[in-house]
């Protein structure tokens, strides 16, 4: 119940928002083994997550594991995304939890000459 309130307080100053299901699959190219397709899947690190997303920013929470046994942790995500001049900013904070959480931040600026 917790993690409820903590998502439904997160989302509330998003603005246009809205609920979504989303399902994230992340591997090392060096581990896909095309000769044992879909065995080699279970290799893969995949994350199921509800969120709540806006104009300017979204959260997430749910459940990650190998190939589609979300069974090894909890998983979370929030980041955010607004335009300043010709420069568009975005960029999120995500965490995995197993015993503790583990947290990393990305940033990304980018200039649009169009």
């Amino acid at each position: 119940m917790k993690k409820l309130v903590l998502l439904a307080a997160l989302a509330t100053p998003l603005a246009v928002a809205g609920p979504y299901v989303t399902v994230i699959n992340d591997f090392d190219l060096d581990k896909l083994d095309p000769s044992a397709i879909p065995s080699s899947f279970d290799d893969t690190q995949t994350d199921l997550r509800v969120g709540y997303g806006g104009k300017y920013g979204y959260v997430e929470y749910g459940q990650y594991g190998s190939g589609f046994d979300f069974d090894t942790g909890d998983s979370a995500e929030a980041g955010y995304k607004f335009n300043l001049g010709g420069f568009e900013v975005k960029g999120k904070v995500e965490g995995y939890k197993v015993n503790d959480w583990d947290w990393g931040v990305e940033t990304e600026v980018r200039y649009n000459f169009w």
